[in-house]
């Protein structure tokens, strides 16, 4: 059987007015459309059954409405697709999706799912001015969480493992928190939790969504010495991440603890 002949319609026709064209294809097709100064609506409806298309559609000056329907299909957009000073408004229901955008800022905002997540884990006794590394990753991905045990092995009375703090670098971004100021963001601020009490663990047992201080020990002195927190952070970064637990200058204490981080990479 000879080869289908290849067919062109409607080629260089200035058309004023609505149009409607169908066209039912069997085979494998390229369909490239230009439209520009349209004087009036366009309405272009594609059906695609059991075939291969390379649609190809450049539109300039114009009030467009895309709709695209894929069923039971795979659809693959390669190559640069700039959406600019538009609406758009996406669908997609009961498909695995991975969608990667670029926010006006120039950031990318990753939808898809991380695919797998790593425990990291250092085991820490810091003087003042002292830090330990919790992970040190490069890529993309999320930090997840932070928990840690802190304790005081010595120093002054009133020094507290709750001024020991999470310095987090995100693609060379520095940020900084203390336990206690991430108790106070975390809605389990210590002050309230201790007072009053000498020689005894007080427990927070309703965390935040962001996580919190969940307990602490009082000495008999009334001043914090041992905490357990947990912090769900979820920090995104695309080229690097650090995060460090540090003694500050002036805490006036030598502590001791366990740090965890999770930590989620992206495909």
């Amino acid at each position: 059987m000879p080869d289908a002949p290849d067919y062109t319609l409607l080629s260089d026709v200035n058309v004023v007015g609505s149009v409607t064209l169908d066209v039912n294809v069997v085979g494998s097709v390229t369909i490239n459309t230009y439209i520009t100064g349209v004087e009036s609506g366009v309405t272009f409806n594609v059906a695609i059954t059991s075939s291969t298309v390379t649609l190809d559609v450049n539109i300039a000056n114009a009030t467009v409405t895309l709709d695209v329907n894929v069923t039971n299909s795979v659809l693959n957009v390669q190559g640069d697709v700039n959406i600019t000073n538009t609406e758009l408004n996406i669908r997609i229901t009961a498909q695995d999706v991975d969608v990667t955008i670029i926010n006006p800022t120039g950031i990318p905002l990753y939808t898809g799912g991380l695919v797998q997540a790593t425990k990291h884990y250092t085991n820490f006794g810091l003087d003042e001015e002292q830090s330990a590394t919790i992970v040190s990753e490069t890529g993309r991905g999320r930090l997840l969480s932070v928990s840690i045990f802190a304790y005081k092995v010595s120093g002054t009375t009133s020094a507290q493992p709750t001024s020991l703090k999470l310095r987090i670098t995100v693609d060379g971004v520095v940020s900084e928190f203390s336990i206690n100021e991430l108790g106070i963001m975390a809605g389990t601020p210590t002050t309230p939790m201790g007072a009053g009490v000498t020689s005894a663990w007080v427990r927070s047992y309703k965390l935040s969504k962001l996580g919190g201080i969940s307990a602490i020990h009082m000495d008999s002195n009334g001043y914090i010495d041992r905490v357990y927190a947990v912090f769900l952070l979820e920090f995104d970064y695309t080229s690097s991440l650090t995060v460090e637990i540090v003694n500050p200058s002036g805490s006036g204490g030598y502590f001791s603890g366990d740090a965890f981080a999770w930590v989620g990479g992206y495909p």
